[in-house]
């Protein structure tokens, strides 16, 4: 079953070993509740980003026309992390226009924003995609472990909706 028709809700990996048939180790994605497993990273395709677009930004989805300030990504990445988790996607317009993004080491941008501006340090997973020709960043953040997360000299964001807003 799909949520958004792009993530599933429930899903189950199990490790049973061959020879004795006992069970080595299992984890569980249920994304209806917001429990995902930091050792499950679900990939995004040029596929499921489209999906996602047609339904517009939500609790867990929010676009970027271009690429803003750092504290403008951290504060999405840091909402995000003290929430449920969720994905930036950058090249998309909030209307849900895709835009695509110009220059090169998308990685490395986005992993020295989430470094240098939140705090305790973000990890994302980062895929740079072509959507109808043009280059998008998808990055996703995971629920955070260590929370509360914030932005350097900003604060706490939550999320509530399908905005950011600082934690009161």
């Amino acid at each position: 079953r799909f949520l958004s028709q792009a993530f599933p809700i429930k899903a189950g990996v199990i490790l049973i070993s061959k020879s004795t048939g006992e069970l080595i180790d299992e984890k569980h994605y249920h994304g209806a509740y917001g429990y995902r497993d930091p050792a499950i990273t679900i990939e995004s395709t040029a596929q499921d980003i489209d999906n996602l677009r047609l339904s517009g930004e939500s609790l867990t989805l929010e676009f970027k026309e271009k690429f803003t300030s750092g504290e403008d990504i951290a504060k999405a990445a840091v909402s995000f992390a003290n929430t449920r988790g969720g994905q930036i996607v950058i090249g998309i317009a909030e209307d849900g226009r895709i835009v695509g993004i110009s220059g090169d080491k998308i990685h490395d941008r986005v992993e020295n924003i989430l470094r240098s501006h939140c705090d305790p340090p973000l990890k994302a997973k980062i895929d740079v995609l072509q959507l109808d020709g043009k280059p998008i960043a998808a990055i996703t953040i995971s629920e955070g472990a260590d929370k509360p997360y914030n932005v350097h000299d900003h604060g706490i964001y939550i999320r509530s909706g399908a905005t950011s807003r600082i934690a009161t």
